[in-house]
């Protein structure tokens, strides 16, 4: 979910803050914690390359002050949790995890260092 509006809602797990780094998705006890137009802005655009001056930057803060400004920004637990929230929503989305790129990278590497390389078959001639 994108948060767009001004003072949009973010769910808050458990409705504490001391649980930081620690997703806990579907918890039936909420909390709403509430972020302004650019907060939201910027969580969305730190999910672009998870570069907090950059995101600060894209989201309407100055050049100058961009890398003060997305520290800063990333300690809030307003914006910790609108994070947490996208990636895993994002997560949800695209079925691709942590877990699934390192098996897919050990496979890779494993494939890269057998003695002979595999041969493929096209489709096409049999």
């Amino acid at each position: 979910m994108k948060y767009h509006s001004q003072d949009s809602e973010i769910r808050d797990p458990i409705g504490e803050y001391g649980l930081r780094g620690i997703c806990l998705p579907r918890l039936h006890f909420f909390r709403t914690i509430k972020v302004n137009d650019r907060q939201a802005q910027f969580a969305n655009e730190y999910l672009v390359d998870l570069n907090a001056t950059q995101a600060a930057i894209r989201a309407g803060y100055s050049a100058k002050t961009g890398g003060s400004q997305g520290f800063g920004l990333l300690k809030k637990p307003e914006i910790q949790i609108a994070v947490q929230n996208a990636q895993a929503e994002r997560i949800e989305r695209t079925k691709v995890d942590a877990d699934w790129v390192v098996s897919r990278l050990s496979d890779w590497l494993k494939r890269t260092l057998l003695p002979k390389p595999l041969k493929m078959r096209s489709c096409l001639n049999p």
